[in-house]
């Protein structure tokens, strides 16, 4: 009985898969899975240009009012090149972001040279990445279809308190469209002001889950 019970729970699982939301991206519509321990925060069913995830739990930060912890998520369409294929400029874009934050946090003032490549794209993404405060850079993945990396970076109220945060970005081509998600945690726990580890660990997991949930959801 207990074997029948279980097999139809997994049955049941498998028919109702995951809460998506959808990315409007110019002409085409990316399926994007809600991250269990997460939330849409708009329910708009219709595809839209932007997804904003929240955190379900509300921790003694977010209760104080002083910052949200989410994913931001959004995306972009590549112009077609005679001289390279899309997936060559998608790594040139990459390139060309994480390079700029890498020259922030050497102690300069965050500048690149975009080439043919939308500047206006580049710049949103590395102020979404936490760029302009940018610390620390650690590169997670580089690979033909999904790229990542970390900053931990600064939040300032009013000027006066930083709130060391981690912020990870990642890349994602899926249909020759390129999906950015910004997955921004505050990266100390309690009175600390001392980054957690745990925390980074937890981030870096849920990101990872969600770019592969992302290419599964649109195959």
């Amino acid at each position: 009985m207990r074997s029948l019970l279980l097999a139809v729970i997994l049955s049941l699982s498998a028919t109702f898969p995951a809460f998506t939301q959808s990315l409007q991206i110019n002409d085409a519509v990316i399926r994007v899975p809600v991250p269990p321990k997460y939330e849409n925060a708009d329910s708009n069913a219709k595809p839209l240009p932007s997804l904003y995830f929240k955190t379900k739990k509300i921790e003694p930060l977010e209760k104080a009012g002083e910052f949200d912890e989410g994913i931001f998520l959004y995306g972009a369409s590549i112009r077609p090149r005679k001289d390279r294929s899309n997936a060559e400029v998608y790594e040139q874009l990459f390139a060309a972001v994480f390079n700029r934050v890498k020259h922030r946090v050497n102690g300069g003032k965050g500048t690149s040279a975009t080439g043919d490549l939308n500047p206006k794209l580049i710049d949103r993404i590395f102020k979404n990445a936490g760029g302009k405060t940018a610390a620390t850079l650690d590169l997670v993945v580089n690979d033909p279809t999904q790229k990542s990396f970390v900053v931990l970076a600064g939040y300032e109220l009013i000027g006066v308190v930083t709130i060391p945060i981690y912020v990870e970005t990642s890349f994602v081509f899926v249909k020759d469209r390129l999906v950015f998600a910004h997955n921004v945690r505050v990266a100390v726990t309690g009175n600390s002001r001392t980054p957690s580890k745990t925390i980074k660990s937890e981030m870096r997991r849920t990101s990872k889950k969600l770019r592969n949930a992302i290419q599964r959801a649109n195959r």
